[in-house]
């Protein structure tokens, strides 16, 4: 997807946030700290169910700030195979 058409889709979503392919959520996702054992796997998930609905289903897995309030960091361990079970 070129950067237009990324402005495109969030303009229209009104999300304020850009699109993401499955390989950049997933990058984000290892980024944050969950493991990914497949990237095939993964991909699959995240074309089944999508990346918002299982953000409800991980939430308890962020680490808790200072503030008490939920990071964008998973607590160490969490496995995105976790969340595929529990869902």
């Amino acid at each position: 997807m070129s950067p237009q058409q990324s402005r495109q889709v969030q303009s229209a979503t009104g999300s304020g946030k850009a699109f993401k392919t499955h390989g950049e959520q997933i990058n984000l996702l290892r980024s944050r700290g969950m493991v990914i054992d497949s990237d095939q796997l993964a991909r699959h998930l995240l074309e089944r169910v999508n990346y918002y609905r299982l953000s409800g289903y991980w939430y308890s897995w962020r680490e808790i700030g200072a503030d008490g309030a939920r990071c964008d960091v998973f607590i160490p361990g969490m496995n995105l195979a976790d969340i595929d079970a529990v869902y």
